[in-house]
């Protein structure tokens, strides 16, 4: 018997509404991420990029400095800022500071799944497409680490673009969004670099002088960002993560993905970016073990499990005699979400085994007996009427000490004060101080005794605090010893300035992508 062959998704052999399923999927998850708003922002660094938000708004420009943590005696900025930048655009264009933050979280995770998708297809093709999309919106995991870190996320929709101009040759493009990156986050850039060489590795090909150009011309076009973290980089230091105790497991997902990878290695050219992407997110395997298997990490692995997944369905088709692949796709999309997930925490014998624990399912409110433990957040009324409180009570430029340095870090950025606590801990202080007694205002949750921290009738003895306010979340304390306010934030360059010069960054980008290139120049990835 002859094989029946299976014809590809696309316009002419699909039904009409097939077309659209990906759309209609993605307005359905956009809908859904939204209807969380109430729980945006998420733990726990949106706290902390609101706090570096307001900073450049009062200093009217992006900080080489940081004043206004670890105040006062601050520290070196380190951060990338183009996120900064668009939180302090919404903010001087008078959005309240927590609708800022879930305006970026409600954002950020659709346009991700709408990159994967879209990109996809230009690389791809739709029926690979379809999968890939698919399979981006199982892991809840990735959705969460994604809304939280939000530079990240914002980061590798810049890597998803830069990945289709740079097969593309899209030259403008490709340079513009490897600076973006860099001025993005600090590691995504490195990751795309490190995907280029290893999609150049699984090529078995050399790396050509165009393409080699864009590497360079992007690395230019980032100096001025290299200098600074040059100039600064025996401040930066890694510290331990938490997270990295944990891990969050889709078993079927990752075996899609062993099966994408024998699929891409089959094929040739841009087809086997999906490995070299991959290979590029290697680079986060150490310290960042959470991230690289739960998190951001996973992207790779469900670009590979949406090439397995088609290709599975392509041979269930062509077995059972369906002659449109979509059917396959779903189908087993849909099977991929029915799949259980591994737990795994802290400690021997504590995996657990969870059934209905994909991205729909949190969607919908369907298991809410079993949260993610990153599915979290701080701000809640109480934390809104402490932060009111500590802005009545406080004069500007008042530092404040928390005991639980990123709710403390939320209710300064709130309250518009500095604060002697951390959020961003890779950079320590310019100096050892004494973040206590620097302090104006001791803001002491009822929580537990937190690590490195001394006993609340020990600092009240320490250093004569008086109670000022008190309820049922946290206790504020008056420190009487303290006279000196922090240091003002100041800028490097205006903050028009700087939006003028990204809003140049996507006008190339977006004009190099609408340009007609010569047939030869788009398809030279492909060989």
């Amino acid at each position: 018997m002859a094989r029946l062959a299976v014809r590809p998704l696309d316009a002419s052999l699909s039904p009409a509404w097939v077309r659209w399923l990906p759309w209609v999927l993605l307005s359905t998850y956009a809908v859904l991420w939204a209807a969380r708003w109430p729980t945006f922002p998420l733990v726990l660094d949106p706290a902390y990029h609101l706090s570096i938000a307001q900073q450049m708004v009062l200093a009217d420009g992006p900080l080489a400095y940081e004043w206004w943590e670890c105040a006062p005696v601050g520290r070196p900025h380190l951060y990338p800022p183009v996120l900064h930048l668009l939180l302090a655009v919404l903010l001087k264009l008078g959005c309240p500071s927590i609708i800022a933050l879930r305006l970026v979280t409600a954002a950020i995770v659709p346009l991700l799944l709408g990159t994967v998708f879209v990109v996809s297809r230009r690389l791809f093709g739709p029926s690979v497409a379809l999968a890939c999309l698919l399979t981006s919106s199982l892991p809840f995991s990735m959705y969460l680490q994604v809304a939280d870190a939000m530079a990240s996320g914002l980061a590798m929709i810049e890597l998803l673009w830069f990945m289709a101009a740079f097969v593309e040759g899209r030259r403008v493009a490709s340079a513009c969004l490897l600076a973006l990156m860099f001025y993005t986050h600090l590691g995504m850039g490195w990751i795309a670099c490190g995907s280029l060489a290893g999609w150049w590795v699984w090529r078995a090909a050399p790396c050509d002088r165009v393409r080699l150009l864009i590497v360079v011309g992007g690395g230019l076009l980032a100096l001025p960002w290299f200098g600074h973290l040059l100039g600064h980089v025996q401040a930066f230091h890694l510290s331990s993560r938490y997270e990295n105790t944990t891990l969050d497991l889709m078993p079927f997902l990752f075996a899609l993905a062993g099966i994408g990878v024998w699929r891409c290695w089959k094929d040739e050219g841009r087809r086997r970016l999906p490995l070299g992407l991959w290979a590029g997110f290697c680079l986060m395997a150490y310290p960042f073990t959470f991230r690289w298997i739960s998190g951001e990490g996973l992207l790779p692995i469900c670009v590979l499990a949406g090439f397995g997944l088609e290709a599975l369905a392509q041979k269930a088709c062509c077995l059972r005699g369906v002659r449109h692949a979509w059917v396959g796709i779903v189908t087993l999309g849909v099977l991929a979400a029915l799949s259980p997930s591994l737990l795994i925490g802290p400690g021997a014998g504590t995996v657990q085994v969870r059934w209905a624990d994909s991205a729909p399912f949190h969607l919908m409110g369907g298991n809410r007996t079993q949260r993610k433990p990153r599915d979290a957040f701080l701000y809640t009324p109480h934390i809104e009427r402490l932060s009111q409180r500590v802005k009545h009570l406080s004069a500007a430029g008042d530092i404040l000490w928390s005991n639980a340095s990123y709710a403390g870090g939320l209710v300064a950025a709130l309250a518009h004060r500095p604060t002697a606590s951390a959020m961003f801990y890779e950079v320590p202080p310019a100096r050892p101080f004494d973040p206590i007694g620097a302090s104006r205002w001791i803001l002491w949750f009822k929580i537990g005794l937190q690590p490195g921290v001394p006993a609340l009738e020990e600092l009240r003895r320490r250093y004569a605090l008086e109670l000022v306010e008190e309820d049922e979340l946290a206790m504020v304390f008056r420190n009487p010893a303290v006279g000196d306010a922090a240091h003002p934030p100041e800028s490097v360059v205006p903050l028009w300035v700087v939006f003028v010069l990204l809003c140049a960054v996507c006008a190339a980008i977006t004009w190099d992508f609408a340009a007609i290139h010569d047939h030869r120049e788009r398809t030279h990835g492909q060989t």
